[in-house]
């Protein structure tokens, strides 16, 4: 078994990527929460902004305030959308390490790893043997031949 065959196994560097992106992950939900809110409040700021400006044209004022509505909705609705995929983003790598313990999870994958690292050693150890000893065999078999040959003398 090679190296790239043990479960997807890409060296340290897949490792230190699986920290990082568990960390983007946290900050991506942070930051989203952030948007939101700023949003929001931009939002409300561009309502307020309208109701002040908008006094002399009420049809068009609760035109206007009917569409910002269905915006904010709609940017609302999208964001809670992104958050639930942040989340089950975020919930998918916290199985994956339980207890909240990446050093447990890296090593218990190091380990994984060093078993697998030790088979194919196993192994490749039987192989060389195997041939060694089937070389060491062709070998006696071909002197055994000439030995008898010679014995029996010139024909």
């Amino acid at each position: 078994m090679h190296q790239d065959d043990t479960h997807g196994y890409k060296g340290p560097d897949r490792r230190a990527m699986d920290a990082a992106a568990f960390q983007m992950m946290v900050e991506a939900k942070t930051k989203t929460l952030e948007l939101e809110k700023h949003m929001t409040e931009k939002i409300d700021d561009l309502k307020d902004d309208l109701d002040a400006h908008m006094v002399k044209s009420e049809v068009r004022h609760n035109e206007l305030t009917e569409r910002i509505e269905h915006m904010s909705q709609s940017m609302l609705s999208a964001i809670n959308k992104m958050n639930v995929t942040a989340d089950q983003t975020y919930q998918l790598f916290k199985r994956a390490i339980p207890n909240d313990d990446p050093e447990g999870h890296k090593a218990a994958h190091e380990g994984w790893i060093k078993k697998a690292e030790q088979e194919e050693k196993f192994w490749l150890d039987v192989k060389s043997k195997a041939v060694s000893a089937a070389v060491i065999a062709v070998l006696g078999w071909i002197g055994l031949a000439v030995w008898t040959a010679f014995l029996q003398g010139p024909k």
